[in-house]
């Protein structure tokens, strides 16, 4: 009996590559690992990991159900793109699974899609809400803050010793690994059926700046501080990143509900899940800063 094809959309990105990478880490021997990139050259990382195979898609060409249906994929994965028109785009991959005839649906979302008077909120509303009417089983996975994005503030913190940033310091908040992302996601692409038609939120235990600085201090052996900045400030450093500033606007907005101590980003349930689905623990803010402390010295 031949394996089933599980095709991964937005292979480009962290999300993607490490869903791709835990797909052949624990499933090659299960299932066939498809990972599509407009520019396959660009995901030479990919290339010799055990059970995948590269191919050129383009997941918002109007054919892309054609390009789809010839992968012969059985589960399609979409990892929602980090550009302005994201919902078209993804709404167009969701199409083009349905006509491909694919089984099983899954796609990234956010965990503030409830909060739609946000940039972030409009954008995955529309999404989530097409993909739930499209008549397809499907799985939707909302994801918090990356802590890997703590990387940004490598220079920082290798320089001055310190973290500058615009969330209140003693605000909770449940971040993830993108590695725990791509674990969750696999778990889920290797047997959606456990999954169909459901939300999942993914997420490790809570933490606060303070208590980031903390284990960032501990693991490098001396003192790192945290500096709040204002929101126009913060707004700026991302843009002078080249964040263009639709996605600055949104990430401003996730901020604020961010040191407003909500519970849509401070959710234990996002442990939960994560558990629920790979049966072990996610890696906590503390375990991951001890794991790439080296980067930071």
């Amino acid at each position: 009996m031949s394996k089933p094809v599980v095709l991964v959309l937005g292979t480009n990105g962290y999300v993607g590559k490490a869903t791709v990478k835990s797909l052949s880490d624990t499933y090659a021997d299960k299932v066939v690992i498809k990972a599509a990139s407009r520019d396959p050259a660009k995901l030479g990382e990919l290339r010799d990991l055990k059970g995948v195979e590269l191919v050129a898609l383009d997941m918002s060409a109007p054919d892309a159900a054609s390009h789809i249906k010839a992968t012969g994929a059985a589960t399609v994965y979409v990892v929602t793109p980090g550009v302005e028109n994201r919902a078209a785009i993804t709404i167009n991959a969701a199409n083009a699974s349905k006509e491909a005839s694919v089984g099983h649906l899954v796609v990234v979302s956010a965990i503030t899609t409830d909060v739609k008077d946000t940039v972030f909120g409009r954008q995955l509303t529309e999404i989530e809400s097409h993909v739930k009417k499209l008549g397809l089983p499907y799985t939707l996975l909302r994801l918090p803050l990356f802590v890997d994005n703590f990387w940004a503030d490598a220079e920082t913190i290798k320089k001055q010793s310190t973290m500058y940033g615009a969330v209140n310091p003693d605000a909770a908040f449940t971040p993830i690994a993108v590695s725990d992302i791509g674990k969750a996601s696999a778990a889920v692409l290797a047997n959606p059926g456990l999954y169909a038609n459901k939300t999942f939120k993914l997420a490790t235990k809570a933490c606060t700046y303070n208590d980031v600085v903390k284990a960032f201090s501990e693991s490098l052996g001396r003192e790192i501080k945290y500096v709040q900045v204002p929101y126009e400030a913060a707004k700026k450093g991302v843009m002078d990143m080249g964040i263009q500033e639709w996605q600055a606007d949104g990430m401003v907005e996730l901020m604020k509900i961010v040191s407003s101590g909500s519970p849509i980003t401070n959710d234990p349930e996002g442990v939960i899940h994560f558990k629920s689905i790979t049966g072990s623990d996610p890696i906590t803010v503390q375990q991951w800063v001890a794991a790439v402390a080296g980067g930071f010295k």
